[in-house]
Formats: structure tokens, sequence, C-alpha cells
């Protein structure tokens, strides 16, 4: 049911205002098990978690939130995206 989806990322949203990081990580954390994985709720929350990975330097959750996204889009410039993010990120691992 498409509402589920919707409910969790509002609310995920909510905690994001709020600056409740572990309530947000709980919800998009939700999201991400849930199914089926192309659900645009589930992959938006799924975008915002590999750039909160990102900022704070985990540069290994944002890559496999990244994949995650990567397999589970039905849109090419999504997809385009996230490969960039893999990339960029992945060369920079390299070179520590």
């Amino acid at each position: 049911d498409e509402s589920r989806f919707e409910i969790v990322y509002s609310l995920s949203e909510c905690y994001t205002e709020m600056d409740d990081e572990k309530s947000m990580f709980d919800q998009y954390l939700k999201l991400k098990d849930m199914s089926p994985p192309n659900n645009i709720y589930r992959l938006r929350a799924m975008a915002k978690l590999g750039e909160i990975y990102e900022n704070k330097k985990e540069w290994s959750k944002a890559l496999d939130i990244y994949k995650d996204i990567a397999q589970n889009t039905d849109r090419e410039d999504w997809r385009a995206a996230v490969k960039e993010r893999i990339q960029v990120i992945s060369e920079g691992m390299k070179k520590k």
C-alpha cells in the first residue's frame, strides 16, 4: 500500500525538521526494508540517507545506499546520478 510508504517518509521528514537524528534514521531504515524496493518514497528516502551518510563521511554506508538505488530505480536520471556518486566515493576511498 502506497500510503504506508508515504506515512513513514513523512515521519522521517518530520524528525529531520525536529533534529531528532535517531528517530529520523529509524524511519529511513524502516523504508529501506520495505517492499517493493522501487517505491518512489522508499527511493527518495534512500537518496536522503545516502546524502546524510556522505555528510558524516560514512562512505561505505553511502555506497551501499547508492547501489540499492541504482538496482531498484526505473528512472535513468536517478541511476546516472547515483552511479556518478558511487564512482566519486569509490575513487576517494582508494586514495586513502
